[in-house]
């Protein structure tokens, strides 16, 4: 029984500390948080606390982005499963819907989108390889909207990639965007009408096509 009680504690503990870091690194960026503000704003008095439950902050931060990893892709492919039967899954905006509601309608026990902040942050500071580090065991949704969104652009795999990195800055900053309305008194059918939105600008710019004539014309005026 005690031994049980103890593991519980531990439990506690442990995702206190991977919660409030969270939140940290969605507000502050990463390289910006200390261990001591982790440990400070999880009530822990132990100062050793992230090395004693994830070995170091690069564990940590492995361990934030699993925690929540599986409950998105479960729902990506419920999404997935659902667009298909709706005749829509080679359309780009339904397939950016399933790539990126679930991390919208994910929101930590203060309503906020602290998960799409710590993202933001991974991205912005080029700290990629804890996702890809996740996601070797995640990848099955991933691969299946990247090879259908392969096949309705016809554009090589650099190129999706490339463009798929931009419009996640976008859509990651534009829920950041939604967080602050919200604070103001933002409704929650207006912020869900924003999310659509941001989608809406994001599938134009994944489908828009160069326009190598006027490039070759405004290239005119540089210097």
């Amino acid at each position: 029984m005690t031994r049980a009680i103890k593991k519980s504690r531990g439990d506690i503990k442990r995702m206190a500390l991977i919660e409030k870091s969270e939140a940290l690194f969605a507000e502050h960026g990463i390289h910006n948080v200390s261990l001591r503000m982790i440990i400070e704003a999880a009530g822990s008095s132990d100062r050793n606390a992230v090395g004693y439950y994830f070995g170091s902050k690069n564990e940590l931060l492995k361990e934030i982005y699993a925690h929540r990893a599986a409950t998105i892709e479960q729902r990506r492919q419920q999404l997935l499963a659902r667009v298909e039967e709706a005749g829509l899954g080679n359309e780009i905006m339904a397939l950016l819907f399933v790539g990126y509601w679930p991390v919208f309608e994910l929101k930590n026990r203060s309503g906020r989108h602290s998960h799409a902040g710590f993202l933001l942050s991974l991205q912005r500071e080029g700290i990629e390889w804890v996702r890809a580090n996740v996601e070797e065991m995640l990848t099955a949704t991933g691969n299946v909207l990247e090879g259908r969104m392969l096949a309705a652009l016809k554009v090589s795999r650099e190129d999706l990639r490339w463009r798929t990195q931009i419009i996640q800055l976008m859509v990651l900053d534009g829920i950041q965007q939604i967080d602050q309305k919200v604070k103001k008194g933002l409704g929650k059918r207006e912020a869900n009408s924003l999310f659509f939105e941001i989608l809406t600008m994001a599938a134009a710019m994944m489908e828009s096509r160069q326009d190598d004539g006027l490039i070759e014309k405004l290239g005119e005026f540089i210097d």
